[in-house]
């Protein structure tokens, strides 16, 4: 009985066998996707989980990570410039940084090359015009760079550009869709150029339909549902254009804002809003969000009153980034705003501190979620990992859809799959009683990790029939560029939902000769594996072991008395003393008990020591004289099983059954197996104990069958099913039906 918990998103069912030959059911609890996010007690949404702190399950699906940007900064390697204009990051920590830098009090464009994240340097260039104001990497991996009013291509990233056109205006935004491969360029002087040859030299057409007082063209952008928006200003008021046609070609007065004089970032969250940032012709940040794909706009809070909001951001969780230049009764200074509330309130993520900028001129997040941002100062500023974090499970419960909870769970296995990275994975587990989740689940700092490598180890953080199961992951590291990754927690659960069954009911002569039933005479009752030890006595045994044709254990024809308590011989042996005690009138009388009596047990008195109940009804056999005895012979059951998926059904499952024969075995000796016919019956009966109905009663040959059943013969609720080969059980499983 092993437990394994498997976070994929369903559970899965198989069946195992124990030494004893007795048949277990395998699951799983798996989880490998968290993107639903954190507040959900129980195990309804296979993607939500609890609680975490510094770690979120949205920005990499399948991954579970320490949370970027911290709000811890780190400066890059000092570089050779005077400012940074616009910031982007390819795969593998590589950054490039458009910049300009002073040579004699003659600004000129210089674009950077560094990797891990801004820690080592890789090269610089000078290229013509004053700033390098945009970059793009393209798709096919080139990287384009305005500078000035001159647009490079560096062909695979590489050192050397190749000049490809000089634009009226500087060329402030660049973009590329990724569903086709135009390129699109904006620049100071109010216009939208387009490549439809990934940027390559000569193929550059204006797009018409975009007046000249649109503004500087600060950003292009594409929402999800492949509209086109251009964010324009100062100069003419801060306008937005948008453009519905798919090549991005012609494009539309969207909304001119009153009172605004730029416009100069927009993006969208996953809920498909949008907001733009800007400032008014007063000097004050200005904030909005459209939720209709821009037609209507709606003024959000601003985190600071007197700004120039440069850039807005969200994430994949929908968390806000801001940033820009901030005004006020000090000196103008950078800052970086965050919200998690879709702009209702803010919080302060960047203030200078030790390397100042004046103001926030570039800002771009990684996929990672690591933050990058640059002003008028000589290095790349980023915000990495967090150092620690912990992500908590919803609590799973292993017996969903069983109506009482089995005491043969077991906690012993668990198993996780991820990358160090450096960095540190601690996996616990705790488990809780029925209706005590989560106050009587052991605490966390009483759990056992599990070892870094992985592997599935024996764990104590769980308790044995417990119903209700939860995991923690712990992760730390000490770079701020790395961060250990859970991709997989795997639990496997192993409990036993097979019913028991008698497998013999032997009568014995004991050590008296005489003929008919005396005082030392017995019924062993041998079952298919331990039982609960119940106590059987006379005020109950016939009611526990209800004979057939109206027969009784008890002497005096049921007034009577059994000799004493009935003896658990060993854990899976009921031994039955039968007296012949008067009561009434007489010398006393035997029981009525005969050799072919039916023997019905009780399912609420007689069951497993998982308490599955023991219903199946069993022919006593043997002798209770010396003359007919059978004691050196005893009837076991075959390698014939039932095996139902899936279980638990909802429309239909399919049983499968084999017909083997039953072997009587001696003592010393196994008989051989025979391929004659056999009597097959298959049976479903109540929790009762009650048949609802005979699936098939007829003679086969040894073989393995199959057999459908459709929910319409059934209602919902737990059966037992009952496999008979020629008046032996084979096998008894449970069966549940969910409508």
């Amino acid at each position: 009985m092993l437990i394994y918990l498997i976070f994929l998103a369903a559970s899965l069912s198989r069946l195992s066998a124990d030494k004893a030959g007795h048949l277990q059911t395998s699951d799983y609890w798996a989880q490998s996707i968290w993107d639903g996010g954190p507040g959900q007690l129980m195990w309804e949404d296979t993607t939500r989980y609890l609680n975490t702190l510094n770690i979120d399950g949205r920005i990499f699906p399948g991954e579970i990570r320490l949370f970027a940007p911290s709000g811890n900064w780190e400066s890059s390697v000092e570089l050779d410039i005077w400012r940074v204009n616009t910031i982007i990051a390819d795969t593998g920590g590589i950054i490039y940084a458009g910049c300009s830098y002073d040579s004699s009090m003659v600004l000129k464009s210089r674009l950077v090359k560094l990797k891990d994240y801004g820690n080592s340097f890789v090269w610089e260039k000078t290229l013509g015009g004053s700033d390098v104001y945009s970059l793009f990497l393209l798709k096919n991996g080139n990287l384009l760079a305005g500078a000035g009013t001159y647009l490079y291509i560096f062909p695979d990233a590489e050192l050397e550009p190749v000049y490809i056109k000089s634009f009226s205006g500087n060329i402030l935004s660049l973009y590329q869709p990724w569903d086709f491969n135009y390129v699109y360029l904006g620049t100071s002087a109010g216009q939208i150029w387009y490549s439809n040859k990934n940027g390559a030299q000569g193929t550059w057409e204006k797009c018409p339909g975009l007046p000249y007082q649109a503004g500087s063209i600060n950003q292009i952008f594409e929402s999800s549902n492949k509209i086109f928006y251009a964010c324009t200003g100062p100069g003419y008021g801060g306008k937005v254009f948008w453009s519905v046609e798919k090549e991005g070609i012609y494009w539309d007065l969207l909304k001119s804002f009153s009172g605004i004089d730029a416009i100069y970032s927009i993006c969208e969250d996953p809920s498909h809003n949008l907001y733009i940032s800007g400032v008014s012709n007063d000097g004050s940040g200005k904030l909005y969000t459209s939720s209709d794909s821009g037609k209507s706009w709606q003024t959000i809070n601003s985190p600071w009153e007197e700004a120039d909001f440069y850039h807005i951001l969200a994430d994949s969780n929908g968390s806000l980034y801001v940033g820009g230049w901030c005004r006020g009764a000090k000196a103008p200074k950078g800052m970086i705003f965050t919200s998690k509330d879709k702009g209702e309130t803010w919080d302060t993520l960047y203030k200078p501190q030790g390397v100042c900028p004046s103001y926030i001129k570039a800002l771009y997040q990684t996929r990672e979620g690591i933050l990058l941002t640059g002003g008028d100062t000589n290095v790349v500023l980023r915000s990495g990992y967090s150092t620690t974090g912990w992500l908590e499970s919803s609590v799973y419960d292993v017996f969903e859809n069983a109506s009482r909870v089995n005491r043969s769970l077991q906690f012993k296995r668990l198993h996780w799959d991820g990358n160090l990275n450096g960095g540190n994975i601690k996996i616990k587990e705790r488990s809780g009683l029925l209706d005590s989740i989560p106050d009587s689940m052991l605490g966390w700092d009483r759990c056992y990790p599990v070892p870094q490598d992985g592997n599935p180890v024996d764990y104590n953080g769980a308790f044995d029939g417990d119903r209700y199961i939860q995991y923690r992951v712990e992760l730390s590291s000490s770079s701020s560029i790395k961060t250990p990754v859970v991709s997989l927690i795997y639990t496997k659960f192993t409990y036993d939902t097979t019913c028991p069954y008698i497998v013999s009911a032997i009568a014995s002569d004991g050590d008296s000769a005489l003929p008919g039933i005396d005082d030392d005479d017995y019924v062993d009752i041998k079952f298919s594996e331990s039982m609960n030890a119940s106590r059987i006595e006379t005020r109950n045994i016939d009611k526990a072991l209800k004979l057939s044709q109206g027969h009784s254990w008890r002497s005096d024809s049921g007034r009577g008395v059994i000799k004493r308590t009935g003896e658990w011989v060993t854990p899976s042996i009921l031994r039955i003393y039968l007296s012949t005690l008067r009561i009434g009138d007489g010398a006393g009388y035997p029981p009525t008990i005969e050799i072919g009596d039916t023997i019905t047990p009780d399912s609420t008195i007689i069951q497993d020591v998982w308490d599955n109940p023991c219903f199946s009804p069993c022919v006593i056999t043997g002798s209770f004289s010396k003359t007919g005895t059978e004691e050196s012979r005893k009837w076991e059951v075959g390698s014939g099983k039932l095996k139902i998926y899936p279980n638990p059904f909802s429309t239909k499952t399919v049983i499968s059954y084999s017909s083997l024969v039953i072997s009587e075995k001696n003592l010393n000796d196994q008989l051989p197996m025979t391929n004659n016919l056999q009597h097959v019956v298959l049976r479903i009966y109540d929790l009762s104990g009650r048949l609802i109905k005979t699936l098939v009663n007829e003679n086969k040959s040894p073989s393995t069958y199959k057999f459908k059943l459709h929910k319409d013969s059934l209602k919902s609720g737990i059966y037992f099913l009952k496999l008979t080969v020629d008046n032996k059980t084979i096998d008894t499983q449970k069966l549940i039906l969910l409508k």
